[in-house]
């Protein structure tokens, strides 16, 4: 490894495993120096969830003044994707939240329209869409999936919030002449790690910043897994040795 690097303050993504380990061994291609100016904390909030929403934002191929669908815009992967979606090309960025106070924050970080998707039908008020960021998952993506932009439209599958898959069939996709790609697993992981040091590279010139929830100690980590599943964060929560 580099002794330039060594002599860093690193930020590494251990992939969901390992994380509350005092030590922790990485690849050193996912460890990556904390940009100068930058906090460990910042770095260590914005790495993985940036990095998901860039590689993601990449896939989409967005064509110039696009409508974007961004499910769960207050999400850590998709706060990104809302506050960058325009930058990579999209005309309208539309959000959906489940609260009051989420829709605000989407409106904030730059969509032009919230949609509550808490409420049945949601997917109803949604106009021609060309690229949808699916994260929910369950019945709901079918219904997305009507509002896609015949022959163009895209639904890009990175998540299942609603703890269900996608309820979409190869039929269904066929029917409307669209694409969907799932965005995970092993093949994901060559994209991700691309992306992982461009976005701190990002946050390190002001091209983006951490969006933090709230920090807690690591004894209390269970307050934490409590405000996640009460879907209670609109940002990361992180924990401190």
């Amino acid at each position: 490894m580099d002794e330039k690097l060594l002599e860093s303050t690193l930020v590494g993504v251990t992939g969901g495993l390992g994380a509350y380990a005092e030590y922790v061994a990485l690849a050193a291609a996912t460890a990556c120096p904390v940009p100068d100016g930058t906090t460990a904390r910042d770095a260590v909030a914005v790495a993985a969830p940036g990095a998901i929403a860039l590689g993601l934002l990449y896939k989409a191929g967005l064509e110039g003044g696009e409508t974007v669908l961004v499910e769960a815009g207050t999400s850590s992967v998709g706060t990104y994707l809302v506050r960058h979606a325009k930058e990579f090309g999209a005309g309208r960025v539309i959000a959906t939240a489940g609260s009051a106070a989420k829709r605000a924050r989407v409106s904030e970080l730059g969509a032009d329209t919230s949609i509550d998707h808490g409420v049945a039908g949601w997917p109803g008020e949604l106009p021609g869409v060309d690229v949808v960021f699916e994260s929910i998952g369950g019945p709901s993506a079918r219904q997305v999936l009507d509002r896609l932009t015949p022959g163009s439209g895209r639904m890009l599958y990175y998540g299942l919030l609603s703890g269900e898959p996608a309820a979409v069939r190869a039929a269904d996709l066929m029917e409307r002449g669209v694409t969907i790609t799932g965005c995970s697993g092993p093949g994901w992981a060559a994209e991700f790690g691309t992306r992982y040091p461009e976005m701190l590279a990002r946050l390190g010139s002001g091209r983006s910043e951490a969006y933090i929830d709230s920090t807690l100690p690591l004894e209390k980590a269970a307050e934490a897994h409590h405000r996640l599943e009460n879907r209670q964060a609109t940002g990361r929560i992180l924990l401190i040795v």
